[in-house]
């Protein structure tokens, strides 16, 4: 499994080496419209450069809509990893200075990874998907009242843990908690009530004892 998750991570790593050597002239033109806009919608070739000089993983385009919007018209192009099934948008839209791009790498790899959790929270009677299993987004609230509740929690995101140490193949000894690398949060509250108790970031590094104890902690600190 080791030498497999090695020859894995090498891949990927030359892949991203040779993805920099292609960023050329219409790259660096899709830069120039992100930064300052222009006064046309970018075409898809455009976008397809700014995927390539932006997004950290080689991705492919795989469909596009438009959107009405109270300030007019955003143009959604949707990208999938070539490596994993991770999909994401970049969006085209008009502003005061032209057309600028958007992209959601980000938030399309945390749906990625909470679609992955779905099972394990839709069990889970503390959470907010208990009840709601098909939900179309899978949601992080929790509800925890007591020292029990926390062992549940505890369980469930030890479970979380596991799944997202998937992120360190592409981003090896990465920060797991950063917004700019991962970044998911559970956040957890009692159950009759809006005040936080505390939020949990998953690391890939915490077992279900140590996830407990910090849930513990968050209590006591509440008290």
């Amino acid at each position: 499994m080791n030498k497999e998750w090695s020859e894995k991570s090498k891949k990927i790593q030359y892949m991203r080496k040779m993805r920099k050597t292609v960023i050329c002239g219409g790259a660096i033109l899709c830069l120039l419209l992100c930064m300052v806009g222009c006064s046309r919608h970018p075409s898809q070739e455009e976008i397809e450069e700014f995927v390539v000089a932006n997004i950290p993983e080689a991705s492919t385009f795989v469909d596009d809509y438009v959107r009405q919007t109270k300030n007019g018209m955003e143009y959604h192009y949707t990208f999938k990893s070539d490596s994993r099934d991770l999909e994401f948008d970049v969006v085209s839209s008009k502003g005061t200075g032209g057309y600028q791009i958007s992209e959601y790498f980000s938030l399309g790899r945390q749906k990625y990874y909470l679609e992955k959790m779905r099972p394990f929270l839709a069990s889970c009677e503390n959470s907010r998907m208990y009840k709601t299993p098909d939900k179309p987004d899978v949601s992080t609230k929790l509800y925890m009242d007591n020292s029990s509740d926390a062992k549940r929690i505890a369980l469930v995101l030890a479970k979380c843990n596991e799944i997202v140490t998937e992120e360190w193949e592409y981003q090896p000894g990465a920060d797991l908690t950063k917004d700019d690398v991962l970044g998911i949060a559970f956040n957890c509250y009692p159950e009759l009530s809006d005040k936080k108790v505390g939020s949990y970031y998953l690391n890939g590094m915490d077992d279900e004892e140590e996830i407990y104890k910090k849930l513990e902690a968050m209590l006591i600190a509440k008290k």
